[in-house]
């Protein structure tokens, strides 16, 4: 059973040019002890997900329909006080950039600490032996608490910030490009670091990255969005190779080579769609090469073949056949 659910999710920003239309009817599920990656291109619709799902869009960003899900509970039917203490205590959040998240005058442990206090009812030595066993589960050793922000590695700020997210007990974890800025060995790091956590504390993730590789490695299950739409959903491993959609088959031939080789990769032609005017149809069929004309003119189906949850009437005409 899903901890979180996200049911026909549509997400809008007023604008002095139109409504921006960044997320329309998604449906989106995660269960416990599974890490969903959520990829596509920049203006996609990753990160008004998140936000959404943590009842914080800046203004004038608004969720005009949908559910959102925790554990049998929509939190959009909650006043806004107890969003705040469901947010948090239940529901992590660990962002990029940590260096930006991180007060720079304020010890680590302090802060760790001020999370504790908002969302549990932990103080004194209990506080320092919990800060001390979340520091543990990151790989910081408790030194940490005592050191301040632009003393720690890049690497380190990051596991900081996890470790603040996990103090007060969450049982899901947003995490939004939770390796941007990092160097590729500290990244891997990171992210066995975050599939252990998932695992041994039973977490539900869901994680936003554009990058293809990382979420088919990384991930359980992946959903590709392509404006502020769900293309697919699918086992993470069958991204690179296996896709059914052609948005997320022309992402993985545009990607360059591991080898180093010249040539061979693809681009996908134009440019992804202005949200205030997205196109009739599928919103991808001015891009895709495998287009037909009842593409432009009416939504495609959903349809759900070997695992996979497809938004394409070419794949649903195969289906049909």
């Amino acid at each position: 059973m899903a901890l979180l659910e996200l049911r026909d999710l549509s997400v809008e920003y007023p604008t002095k040019a139109g409504t921006v239309h960044a997320v329309d009817g998604v449906d989106m599920d995660v269960a416990a002890g599974e890490i969903v990656g959520v990829v596509g291109e920049s203006g996609s619709g990753k990160t008004s997900v998140v936000l959404a799902t943590r009842r914080l869009l800046p203004p004038p960003g608004r969720v005009v329909s949908g559910r959102i899900v925790l554990d049998g509970q929509d939190l959009r039917e909650l006043m806004p006080a107890a969003m705040r203490r469901r947010r948090g205590k239940e529901l992590a959040y660990v962002p990029q950039a940590a260096m930006n998240s991180l007060n720079p005058v304020v010890q680590v442990g302090k802060q760790i600490g001020e999370s504790l206090a908002l969302h549990t009812a932990l103080a004194g030595e209990a506080a320092g032996a919990r800060i001390r066993e979340v520091l543990e589960m990151v790989d910081l050793h408790p030194d940490v608490t005592r050191r301040y922000p632009h003393e720690l590695s890049g690497g380190m700020r990051q596991r900081a910030v996890i470790a603040m997210a996990l103090a007060p007990g969450p049982r899901l974890v947003l995490a939004d490009e939770p390796t941007s800025g990092l160097d590729v060995l500290v990244r891997v790091q990171i992210l066995k670091l975050l599939r252990r956590l998932v695992a041994e504390l039973d977490l539900a993730m869901l994680m936003v990255s554009h990058d293809l590789r990382l979420v088919s490695r990384w991930c359980d299950r992946a959903v590709v969005m392509y404006a502020g739409r769900r293309a697919e959903e699918g086992p993470a491993r069958d991204l690179l190779a296996g896709s059914l959609h052609p948005y997320p088959q022309a992402l993985a031939r545009a990607l360059p080579s591991l080898r180093g080789e010249l040539g061979g990769t693809s681009t996908i032609p134009g440019e992804p769609p202005d949200l205030t005017h997205v196109p009739s149809g599928c919103p991808f069929h001015p891009r895709c090469s495998a287009a037909m004309s009842k593409c432009s003119e009416t939504e495609p189906p959903v349809v759900a073949v070997d695992g996979h949850r497809v938004a394409c009437h070419l794949v649903a005409d195969e289906r049909a056949s």
